[in-house]
């Protein structure tokens, strides 16, 4: 985390990117700086920091899958029933998961692979969807 937070510090004052841009590296990049510092200082608590950032990202994936099946439900395309009752099932895992820390700590692994795979299934269901459709459209 501390060489990251370095490498984004320095990514800012070396790249040419708009002011907003700047300023959201070199915020990331302390960021990291702090947290990089905090984790070594405290492993174990480090250890419980990681698992909140991953349950945290999963929940934000989750919801992201949940406004991506209610625009497909919207638009009656793909295989929205799907993807709706998979994150409204991510969405209850990753509220267990925050609530119940210590399932979290154990299970988290597996959680994560079950749930690229299920991932890794709908968007190749979604891809050869669309490919039928841009065959068609194409003809």
């Amino acid at each position: 985390m501390i060489l990251f937070g370095l490498y984004r510090v320095g990514r800012a004052f070396i790249s040419s990117h708009g002011a907003g841009v700047w300023t959201f590296d070199v915020f990331l990049g302390l960021l990291g700086i702090v947290l990089g510092i905090v984790f070594c200082v405290y492993p174990y608590a480090a250890t419980i920091g990681v698992m909140y950032i991953f349950v945290v990202l999963f929940l934000m994936n989750a919801l992201r899958l949940m406004f991506f099946s209610i625009n497909m439900l919207r638009m009656r395309f793909g295989h929205y029933w799907i993807d709706f009752f998979v994150s409204l099932g991510l969405i209850l895992l990753a509220v267990t998961l925050l609530l119940l820390p210590n399932l979290a700590i154990g299970v988290l692994v597996w959680v994560l692979a079950v749930y690229l795979l299920m991932y890794a299934a709908a968007d190749v269901y979604m891809f050869v969807k669309l490919s039928k459709i841009k065959r068609s459209v194409v003809k």
